[in-house]
């Protein structure tokens, strides 16, 4: 029975160390100055390219338990499969979710927002949850408060991309 106690207290000291320190992890902002671009590789070894006046923000932790990152402008993924984890981008009006992909978005806020699938499959919802859609390769979703979600299909996605090449 002592064992026993042991045991059950030293797992639930492990166990509540590992929230405490999920709870006081910071926050990591990458940003891309005016006129620049931004190449990093995120812990996961997800490659994010950021367009000149971007910004991602993701927690120190990121990688245990989510990989949910921040984005104000405009950034191309190519996700790190990860079933059992998947990869969320929140925007001031879309939440994208994806396992493994490569797609932009443009989300500054001056403008719609606009996501575009080169590869995979990627789920976009708006923020406040009332519209989903599921983009297939080649396919492009745009956001504004008026219009809400608009799809288009045959989209060249190396056009959307230029901008990684300064074009």
């Amino acid at each position: 029975a002592v064992i026993v106690v042991l045991f059950s207290v030293s797992y639930f000291s492990y166990w509540r160390g590992g929230i405490s320190i999920k709870e006081v992890f910071s926050d990591i902002i990458v940003e891309a100055p005016l006129g620049s671009r931004t190449k990093l590789t995120l812990p996961d070894g997800t490659l994010v390219w950021l367009n000149a006046g971007s910004r991602i923000t993701y927690s120190q932790g990121f990688g245990v338990g989510n990989r949910k990152i921040e984005l104000i402008g405009e950034g191309y993924f190519e996700v790190k499969r990860n079933e059992e984890v998947p990869f969320l981008v929140k925007t001031n009006s879309l939440l994208v979710k994806v396992l493994g992909t490569k797609f932009n978005v443009k989300a500054y806020f001056d403008e719609k927002s606009v996501v575009t699938l080169a590869e995979g499959k990627v789920e976009v919802e708006t923020n406040d949850c009332k519209n989903r859609l599921t983009l297939k390769p080649n396919e492009q979703v745009s956001y504004s408060g008026s219009s809400g979600l608009a799809l288009e299909k045959n989209i060249n996605t190396n056009t959307v991309k230029l901008w990684m090449k300064g074009e």
